[in-house]
């Protein structure tokens, strides 16, 4: 089955394999996926626990148990930190933090960890980007017009050209407050993508061999155990640190 909310969905049980969306989802019993499970929130998501489903959320993913062979990808920040705590199998992706007790296994069963920016976010900053210089360069070609038709006295204007001049001024003001929208926006995305450049991945247990860790696009493969470790890019290396 499907749910598609435009506020939040609070689910009591577990999901099989059903597609849920909404602005919050909060799953009491956590979701048994079979592959085809889906949970998209655009804010945040928190659940019981998460088996091979596919989870992704605008801003936080909060799991109280367990992550096994699931895709998840947050705006922001993964936690995985109640009960045993621990991310094995599958991806999991977030714009700034990975937080669990342990990533991987014992048996090395291959976890894949991502940090950095959000290719999502990423993709809607430079559309609106290249939105914005368009809507810029138009009201600079607006207020051109405007110049060269005002230089010339309004009762010497040709019908033609007095339509033009209205025309133009009734454009002008509300494309100029666009771009100031537009800027903005931009602005809270800029310092968005800025604080994901300082990502990081945090294991308060142990991260086993066999999870490969990308931040900021450095990639580091662990090869032996780590223990209370917290992973930072420093000088074009992942550096590993103790909590």
């Amino acid at each position: 089955f499907s749910v598609k909310a435009a506020g939040d969905v609070e689910i009591k049980g577990m999901i099989g394999g059903a597609e849920v969306e909404g602005r919050n989802v909060i799953v009491h019993g956590g979701i048994r996926g079979m592959n085809v499970g889906k949970i998209h929130a655009r804010e945040d998501v928190s659940i019981a626990f998460v088996e091979n489903a596919n989870i992704t959320a605008g801003r936080d993913i909060f799991v109280n148990d367990v992550v096994l062979h699931s895709v998840m990808r947050a705006g922001h920040h993964v936690t995985v930190e109640g009960q045993r705590g621990f991310i094995t199998g599958g991806s999991v992706g977030a714009g700034e933090s990975i937080r669990a007790k342990i990533l991987g296994n014992n048996f090395y069963v291959q976890t894949n960890i991502n940090v950095g920016i959000d290719p999502n976010l990423k993709h809607k900053y430079d559309n609106l980007l290249k939105e914005y210089q368009a809507a810029d360069k138009q009201l600079t070609q607006v207020r051109l017009a405007l110049e060269t038709l005002k230089k010339q006295p309004l009762m010497s204007l040709s019908e033609r050209r007095r339509e033009q001049l209205a025309e133009l001024t009734h454009v002008q003001f509300p494309l100029a407050t666009k771009i100031k929208r537009m800027k903005d926006e931009l602005e809270e995305m800029r310092e968005e993508l800025e604080q994901m450049k300082n990502g990081s991945v945090e294991a308060s247990d142990t991260i086993f061999p066999g999870v490969n860790i990308i931040i900021s696009g450095v990639k580091k493969t662990v090869d032996s155990e780590l223990r209370r470790a917290k992973l930072q890019v420093l000088e074009g290396e992942v550096v590993t640190g103790i909590l």
